[in-house]
């Protein structure tokens, strides 16, 4: 299990991270693809989502993300 970072500042719209699709991290088991590319399940997306490994952390590909939920 690996901490995924979605955002990398907090929501501004006061719930506090509460809501699923606001939160900044989640803890996720990821598929690795190669040393510095993994993808993951997110709540707000019924594909797996691309994430790579910047600075350290595993940071998601935004771009990645089906918006179908």
């Amino acid at each position: 299990m690996e901490r995924v970072v979605y955002r990398l500042k907090p929501c501004g719209c006061g719930c506090n991270g509460r809501d699923p699709w606001h939160r900044q991290s989640y803890t996720r088991q990821l598929t690795m693809l190669s040393e510095d590319t993994a993808t993951c399940h997110l709540p707000m997306s019924s594909q797996p989502v691309l994430v790579r490994r910047e600075y350290g952390l595993w940071i998601v590909d935004r771009n990645s993300i089906v918006f179908d939920k």
